[in-house]
Order: structure tokens, then C-alpha cells, then sequence
């Protein structure tokens, strides 16, 4: 977590903000790389990956407070990478299985 800083106007003290900054930081810099301009698919595999690397780092730098979101998330770029590939499966598959009386892009 992020260290305790006391504020020299009021007084009050108040959790440091370096690390959400940070994690910010990192999240912006992960759109600029979604946002890159591309010639062909390898160039936005390789932008893919690296924005992903960005913002699973963003995610980290995030302070934890329970026990539940502690710093033992093992999320880690393989494990998210996994985890869209099969969410987009199953949206591919639940929209191939739809009947073709209420088709997903009607036909002319």
C-alpha cells in the first residue's frame, strides 16, 4: 500500500497516490500503444501484446486493501491472454448457435 503522508495545510493524514499515478502512468501508456498505426497483422499482434503487458502491470500497481484483492493475484499476461481468447470463443460459438430464423446480421 501506498506510504501515509501528512498534509502540511490541514494536518489530516492521507494514503500517498504514487502508486494509482503510476497505475495510470501505465494505463495511458497502454492506449497509446492500442492506438499505434499498423501496416499488416503482425504489427497489431505485437501492439496487442505489448499493451496488454501494460495494463496487467497498471492492474498490479494498483494498492490492495483486502485480503481478497491482495498482491497474490496471479494474473498474469499467459493467464489474461487465455482468459480473452476463450471469452471470445465462447461469443463466436453462443452467435453461431443462434437459430437461423433470428439471424445475428440479417440478410438483405
Amino acid at each position: 500500500m501506498g506510504s501515509i503522508q501528512r498534509s502540511s495545510d490541514t494536518g489530516v493524514r492521507r494514503q500517498s497516490t504514487s502508486k494509482w499515478e503510476h497505475a495510470l502512468r501505465l494505463a495511458k501508456d497502454c492506449l497509446d500503444v492500442f492506438q499505434r498505426p499498423f501496416e499488416n497483422i503482425e504489427d497489431i499482434e505485437k501492439n496487442g501484446k505489448e499493451a496488454l503487458e501494460l495494463l496487467a502491470q497498471s492492474v498490479h500497481a494498483i494498492p490492495r486493501f483486502t485480503k481478497f484483492t491482495g498482491s497474490d493475484n496471479g494474473a498474469s499476461l499467459e493467464k489474461l491472454s487465455a482468459l480473452a481468447l476463450e471469452l471470445v470463443v465462447r461469443w463466436h460459438e453462443k452467435k453461431l448457435q443462434r437459430p437461423l430464423e433470428n439471424p445475428l446480421y440479417p440478410y438483405p
